[in-house]
């Protein structure tokens, strides 16, 4: 594992955090603030080397308060090569880091108020490179643990996943899969696991006479690479549902959402064959309608209060009120297979409003979330976010 000056950190951040498009139809959780620096290590420290053969804490960062007034520290632990983190790794051989020097691997704690809490990161880089990666990056700030893996060359990859300390819960992910040589090869999916949003970006484009590659992954605030354009599109979630969701059940804080004027849409799979839709827009006049991409040549439309029965998909409509008292229509779509793409459009007397997907490229695929939701109040609400790394595409 390679610690890179602040600096470095905060510049490779800002190049593979995850990307915020404009609010009115995307929103995406907090992001960490500025980057806490390293400092020796106090007394606190020193129990978590205790009975631990070639344990040194090395570096301490103050990452601010928690809601509870308690002080949030995370401390770094180095192991020798002789006492590598991987046993399996051989006594000597330990974790070799990212220049191939001998190295035992590190850990890193959560202290509140200087009393040690919970083990946040556990890394042996050398040992099979923590699951194919070149480097691994982490750095610090308020309140935030933010750890970065990345490849290059044949495979390359970046894996980004960020931890709220306080209260412990992983609050995002960002991964890329790219090919500097193959543009449509490339895909960068962005994921807030508290309010499900979820963004994908792929490059759109033909490569001319000459070109010598793209320069990484692809960023929402830059509309082109080169010759290719950046294209955003919003697979749909599906977290995991602790206990039953009845028909009429409202959507609350458990679904993406997308705005737009005075219409909002919120959606979730509650099973890879079902998925459940929410819709407000006083506006409509019962001139609302949604346009469902399953992929080529299986595009159709459904009338949001009605209509004719679409071969493979079973509606169940109802209608009720959303948190703030506003009228919204409930739909629950039930597939007769899973779909491997899904995108959604919503038009209001057949002006487009909202849409999940893009122009002329597949739909997305529904994304599996590590996050949970159940039915709180009759509304579909997040209940618990991990408080550890998930497993990320690559």
């Amino acid at each position: 594992m390679r610690l890179a000056p602040a600096g470095a950190l905060a510049a490779l951040y800002m190049l593979i955090a995850p990307p915020a498009p404009a609010e009115e139809i995307y929103e995406m959780g907090g992001m960490p603030g500025a980057l806490a620096l390293p400092e020796t290590p106090g007394r606190e420290s020193a129990p978590l080397c205790a009975g631990r053969p070639g344990c040194t804490p090395v570096e301490r960062y103050e990452a601010g308060w928690d809601e509870h007034g308690r002080r949030i520290t995370v401390v770094r632990l180095s192991f020798d090569a002789a006492h590598p983190l991987a046993p399996e790794a051989g006594a000597g051989g330990g974790c070799p880091n990212i220049d191939g020097d001998p190295d035992g691997g590190s850990e890193w704690h959560l202290l509140l108020n200087g009393k040690p809490s919970v083990l946040l990161l556990s890394l042996c880089t050398g040992f099979g490179a923590s699951k194919g990666a070149d480097d691994e990056e982490v750095m610090v700030s308020d309140n935030h643990l933010t750890f970065i893996r990345s490849k290059e060359g044949q495979g390359a990859f970046v894996q980004t996943w960020d931890l709220q300390l306080s209260p412990l819960a992983l609050r995002s992910t960002d991964a890329c899969v790219y090919d500097a040589a193959n543009p449509e090869a490339v895909r960068r999916l962005s994921v807030d696991l508290a309010t499900l949003s979820t963004l994908q970006l792929t490059y759109r484009g033909t490569a001319p006479a000459g070109f010598d590659g793209i320069t990484g992954c692809p960023v929402a605030e830059q509309r082109r690479d080169g010759p290719f354009e950046v294209v955003a599109s919003h697979p749909l979630p599906q977290p995991a549902i602790a206990g039953p969701v009845a028909p009429g059940d409202g959507i609350g804080s458990c679904g993406f959402r997308l705005r737009a004027e005075d219409a909002s849409l919120r959606a979730v799979m509650l099973d890879p064959r079902t998925l459940a839709l929410e819709i407000e827009d006083p506006a409509a006049k019962g001139e609302g309608a949604l346009r469902l991409d399953l992929g080529p040549d299986r595009t159709f439309s459904l009338p949001v209060w009605g209509g004719d029965p679409v071969e493979g998909i079973t509606v169940e409509r109802a209608t009720g009120r959303n948190e703030r008292g506003q009228p919204v229509s409930r739909l629950r779509l039930h597939f007769a297979e899973a779909p491997r793409g899904l995108a959604l459009a919503y038009l209001r007397a057949g002006k487009l409003l909202l849409r999940t997907g893009a122009e002329d490229i597949d739909a997305p695929a529904p994304v599996a979330i590590a996050t949970t939701c159940a039915v709180k109040d009759r509304r579909l609400d997040v209940t618990v976010l991990p408080t550890g790394l998930v497993d990320l595409p690559r």
